[in-house]
């Protein structure tokens, strides 16, 4: 698409207004509002009088957006180009001590690359991409940036082809490698839409969960079932996502998500059910699977649980209630966190609320000063300094409850209490850079509580933007996120709430020992005395 230079100055201003109405703070990452601006003018004043393409306008706004230094803050391709992106590098990439090594191959030529650690592409070294990637994507800390390249390679070519600086990408890639054996090897690697073979990984010794249609599952890595493992791929699945969503009205507008998770369920012959409520009723419940997993573990007297979030990369929160509520009881469910929020209300967030409305008593104080809402902020000053109230302890309560009342398959086990902190074994959650968003909620949820982590550290930093608006430029139609929170899971620790490493860090050595076996995370658990 070709916009004139007056579109595409529109297009600027306008997404300029976003970010300064939306965005918490949308200056402090380029080094304060003059900066902020002094790019602005860099970007229009670059802009030729023959006008640009909505490509071009693209590259030149991802730097700007991406200065923000927010990894919920992006911008994009119009919709209707999305397939431009499906072209992809054929290795697949895992991240360990902020490295990437081969974790599956497409051609049976390529086995002997599974381990290797990557150096450069096209001449190109390894760390000098993860600087380029650093002014193309926002992040939160530095395994948000090397999850943003990893996608670059086998999701967004449009990136690919930003960093490399060409304009096509051709049928394959020159890349430098460094094998499990220290020594080095140049190969060319395909690249393309078509998948050129079957996908090939290192074989695994390692029992893990079965899952089901909500890609949850779990089973007993040992004959003695003394340690279980729940392992859970997705938060986007689960029932009692879906009861909320229809409760809120929000359902119809997801239905595809539900369909597909039926789907999953029913023969291939079978039609899905006409009526919503059947359609539930047939979603993998996590308070059911739960409730089995619980029963099993009391049984047996199981001394250890992981939580294996590793592969997931969120969904909806409301899976943190549930699990705590088996392990630590209903108190859990409802206490009061240390950690606070501060959202900003703005014309975007009132388009995209339409039952919240400007004149709402509830945003009159906060848009008196910029939209900010600092409540949140000031009853945890108010802890801090005087403890917890009982007034506070009610209103965490009726907040949290207003969402349980619309899951009735928890909210029955909640009520009667039958498997209420059924037993609570030694907890330790598995992670993977991947961990993020509602499983970084889980994460943080189970730390609370003393449990202990083993992995690599999450993308997901504690203390940062959270929650996203959608936009669209008016000529260009690129799309986007603009978050409007600013969230702090660890609000007295600015360096853990930046990147939360785990109590036993899974490295490179560590693959090496166990022939990347791709649950190595798993097996190292199960090496550590304590867990």
């Amino acid at each position: 698409m070709h916009l004139s230079k007056r579109e595409a100055q529109e297009d600027i201003a306008q997404l300029v207004q976003l970010l300064t109405e939306s965005h918490p703070d949308p200056y402090s990452g380029m080094g304060g509002p003059l900066a902020f601006h002094r790019e602005v003018a860099h970007i229009l004043d670059s802009l030729s009088e023959e006008g640009i393409t909505d490509t071009q306008l693209l590259r030149l706004l991802r730097p700007f957006v991406a200065g923000i230094h927010d990894g919920h803050t992006a911008i994009f391709p119009r919709s209707d180009a999305e397939e431009k992106e499906a072209v992809r590098l054929w290795l697949d990439w895992e991240i360990v001590e902020e490295q990437f090594y081969v974790a599956a191959v497409y051609r049976e030529e390529d086995r002997s690359l599974l381990g290797a650690r990557l150096k450069a592409v096209e001449g190109i070294a390894f760390a000098e991409l993860v600087e380029r990637m650093k002014h193309l994507k926002g992040y939160d800390n530095a395994y948000w940036n090397l999850i943003n390249l990893k996608f670059a390679f086998i999701i967004d070519s449009l990136f690919l082809l930003e960093l490399l600086q060409w304009e096509d990408l051709p049928q394959s890639l020159h890349l430098s490698l460094w094998l499990p054996d220290d020594s080095e090897q140049d190969i060319e690697i395909p690249s393309g839409v078509v998948c050129p073979g079957e996908r090939i990984e290192p074989p695994t010794r390692t029992p893990t969960p079965t899952l089901n249609a909500a890609e949850m599952g779990w089973c007993f890595l040992d004959e003695q079932k003394q340690v279980a493992c729940l392992r859970v791929d997705t938060l986007m699945r689960y029932r009692e996502m879906f009861e909320f969503w229809d409760g809120i009205g929000y359902l119809s507008s997801s239905i595809k998500w539900l369909d597909e998770t039926v789907r999953r369920v029913l023969p291939e012959e079978k039609p899905l059910p006409e009526r919503v409520e059947d359609r539930l009723a047939l979603v993998p419940s996590a308070t059911e699977l739960l409730r089995d997993l619980f029963g099993a573990m009391c049984q047996a007297r199981t001394l250890s649980l992981l939580v294996d979030l590793r592969a997931c990369p969120g969904g909806t929160s409301f899976f943190n209630e549930i699990l705590k509520y088996f392990l630590y009881g209903t108190e859990s469910v409802f206490e009061v966190e240390d950690s606070y929020q501060v959202p900003r209300y703005s014309p975007l967030f009132f388009s995209l609320h339409e039952n919240k409305k400007p004149e709402d008593p509830e945003f009159q104080n906060a848009l008196m000063h910029g939209g900010y809402d600092f409540t949140d902020e000031n009853g945890w000053k108010e802890r801090k300094r005087d403890g917890i109230t009982a007034q506070e302890k009610e209103r965490a309560y009726q907040d949290m409850k207003k969402y349980i009342d619309l899951m009735p398959t928890f909210l029955r086990e909640i009520e009667s209490r039958e498997w209420e902190k059924a037993w609570t074994p030694r907890v330790t959650v598995l992670t993977s850079a991947m961990t993020s968003s509602a499983a970084f909620t889980v994460l943080i949820g189970l730390l609370r509580h003393g449990a202990k982590t083993l992995g690599v550290p999450s993308m997901q930093a504690g203390n940062c933007f959270i929650d996203a608006l959608s936009f669209k430029l008016a000529h260009s139609e690129l799309q986007g996120h603009i978050s409007y929170k600013w969230s702090l899971s660890f609000p007295d620790d600015p360096e853990r709430g930046k990147l939360l490493r785990p109590d036993y860090e899974l490295t490179y050595q560590h693959l090496l020992k166990h022939q990347f076996d791709p649950h190595t995370t798993v097996q190292l658990a199960l090496e550590q005395p304590e867990i």
